[in-house]
């Protein structure tokens, strides 16, 4: 293991993106089929705090989506489809959105880790 006050390899939006750990930004945070793995494998880190620990990701999910459908669907009405009524423009918004939930899901993941450990670093200050 590398010791964490290693420099980190990454930037921390390159890490973020390439969802790496938060504390040393080397180890990688899913293993194979998009699992959480139980720690970093360069410096030990656990990305499993306590049962229930990633329920708060569903926030994040909902406050990224969200904003996310609120733009398709206005650009949808505005440039393909003006003269349907919104409530009918809402469902092919949905529905092109779906193909991007599993990245949604685990970009929430990663970015409550990264908040969790920064809150994390604040209060041993």
């Amino acid at each position: 293991m590398s010791a964490p006050s290693q420099r980190p390899t990454h930037s921390l939006p390159i890490a973020i993106l390439l969802a790496r750990c938060p504390r040393c930004r080397r180890g990688a945070i899913f293993g194979r089929f998009g699992q959480t793995r139980e720690s970093c494998e360069a410096c030990g880190y656990s990305f499993q705090a306590e049962p229930g620990y990633f329920t708060a990701a569903w926030a994040i999910s909902f406050f990224i989506g969200f904003p996310v459908v609120l733009v398709m669907t206005m650009a949808l009405s505005m440039l393909y489809v003006p003269d349907w009524p919104l409530p009918l423009v809402v469902l092919p918004a949905i529905l092109m959105f779906s193909i991007f939930v599993p990245l949604v899901a685990l970009g929430s993941r990663v970015i409550l880790l990264y908040i969790d450990q920064s809150r994390q670093r604040d209060t041993l200050r």
